[in-house]
């Protein structure tokens, strides 16, 4: 995941954004004769130097390496415009595919995908049972990610406390925490853990109140997974002395900003997927009607630098961190 992920982040590309709202009759029966249209619906902002931001340059990616493939960034963060994005990017504009993130986009893109049997549609990080052939959910097994983050807590903690912060209380995330929990006790049995809700993936100031708590209550290594809130939570590790296991924050290596404080860096990357999906649908590929899954082995899932001396393990820590994760990798460790 490492080296895909520079060459992603190396890209700098300008981001047309389309409003809403705008209605057209007729539907999309084939792919558009100019080309492969994708369009992209958000929930969130980009900006967030992450997942978000990790998103729109894997599909700018296509762009640029495919003459054929147009893609369109639509933010959207009111649930009453939902139904008059999809409508006028499958009857004005004619996507060939749409890609939305996270839960809160499932329904109305399902919905989108009935009225519209001819247009594809990949849900990142949107599971729902029995999709229809032109619906493609991607499951990202980031649980894999975050047993290697318990690994580090587990290694690092002095005070033998670890705490996991999580944007919303959601399934996802409870089972991110459980992998952490049991990937810190591979290492550290007796090591205590908490569980802890910022209540957002886009407040820096709310996720260090919760930083600052955890602590105060003596837990010395946190792990982050609530995005753009975990800005604020590494930051209350920096001025305490503290440690920050970095997650779905994303990509960017945090390490410059927030200094040692920073001592691991491990979750998913939506960029080589969404790549992946547009190259293989131009390509006559579609993995439609089934749940896709991403994980270690298919490469954007995992840590995106390794930890070295430098930031606080020993060789024997670093070279079982290694280990563990191509050990998961080729299936001989599985994380449920």
């Amino acid at each position: 995941m490492k080296k895909r992920a520079l060459i992603f982040a190396l890209l700098i590309l300008a981001v047309l954004i389309v409003p809403a709202g705008i209605m057209a009759s007729g539907s999309q029966e084939k792919m558009s004769d100019d080309g492969l249209k994708v369009a992209l619906i958000l929930d969130q902002r980009r900006g967030d130097q992450g997942l978000i931001d990790r998103l729109c340059e894997g599909a700018l990616k296509a762009e640029a390496d495919f003459e054929d493939v147009k893609v369109q960034i639509i933010e959207t963060r009111d649930a009453s415009e939902y139904e008059d994005v999809f409508r006028s990017m499958t009857k004005e504009w004619g996507a060939d595919l749409i890609v939305t993130v996270f839960e809160g986009l499932v329904k109305p893109a399902v919905a989108s995908a009935k009225e519209n049997p001819n247009v594809k549609y990949a849900m990142i990080f949107g599971v729902i049972d029995e999709p229809g052939a032109n619906v493609q959910p991607i499951k990202y097994k980031d649980a894999e990610a975050y047993y290697l983050s318990g690994l580090m807590a587990g290694m690092r903690t002095k005070t033998g406390k670890i705490a996991f912060t999580a944007g919303f209380d959601i399934p996802n995330a409870q089972e991110a925490y459980a992998a952490y929990v049991n990937g810190a006790k591979s290492v550290r049995a007796d090591v205590e853990t908490i569980y802890s809700v910022v209540g957002s993936f886009e407040d820096p100031a709310k996720g260090k109140e919760v930083g600052k708590s955890l602590i105060s209550q003596g837990y010395d290594v946190i792990c982050g997974w609530s995005g753009k809130s975990d800005w604020g939570v590494a930051e209350a590790c920096q001025e305490n002395g503290n440690a920050y296991i970095t997650g779905l924050s994303g990509i960017m290596d945090l390490r410059p900003r927030y200094g040692k404080a920073v001592i691991g860096q491990s979750g998913v990357d939506f960029g080589i997927s969404t790549y992946d999906i547009i190259a293989g649908l131009r390509n006559g590929e579609w993995t439609g009607g089934e749940i896709v899954e991403r994980n270690i082995s298919t490469g954007d899932v995992g840590m995106h630098w390794v930890p070295t001396e430098a930031d606080g393990y020993t060789a024997d820590q670093i070279k079982l961190i290694i280990e563990t994760e191509k050990k998961i990798g080729n299936g001989e460790i599985i994380i449920d």
